[in-house]
This record gives C-alpha cells, structure tokens and sequence, in this order.
C-alpha cells in the first residue's frame, strides 16, 4: 500500500500490473523498454553524462524550464552540483 507522495519501482519483465485507488486518486505510471545506457539521476534531473547535468542546472537558473502549476512560491534553488565519479562503463 502507497501513501501520497510515495513512489514504487517494479522493474523490468512484467506484462501486467494491477492499479487500485481511492476516488480522486492521481496515478503516473510510466512503462516501456528499458533504456540501452547508464542514466545519471541528481536532484530533479536525470541525463546522460555530467556535462547534460551541468546544462540543465544552467537551464533551470535561467527559467528555462516554466513554471510548476499550483505551486505558490519562488522556484526552487538548484544544490551544489556533484562531482560525479567516473563509473566502470565510463
């Protein structure tokens, strides 16, 4: 059982799931091939290399990404970004 605001991973190799939820619910699901290549995740951004990652902290400093309906507020500061270490299939 999710509450909300949780997320659940199910993986590869399913043909079918079973969505239950109360009146009102909102539901993402996102399917599909898995991708071919290593992703990189940091903060709310997924790319492949450290240079997209760079690219998109500039594009989100400079608005380039609009605006989140229903939020009240100042867009939210990006972090430091990391210093991403090289990985055995870099």
């Amino acid at each position: 059982m999710l509450r909300p605001g949780q997320l659940l991973y199910l993986g590869p190799g399913r043909d079918h799931v079973t969505v239950a939820a109360p009146a009102g619910s909102r539901v993402f699901l996102l399917g599909g091939v898995p991708l071919g290549e290593r992703l990189l995740m940091w903060w709310n951004l997924v790319a492949r290399t450290p240079g997209e990652i760079e690219a998109a902290v500039t594009g989100w400093r400079e608005g380039r990404f609009g605006t989140v309906a229903g939020y009240d507020g100042p867009p939210l500061t990006a972090p430091p970004v990391p210093v991403f270490q090289p990985t055995q299939d870099s």
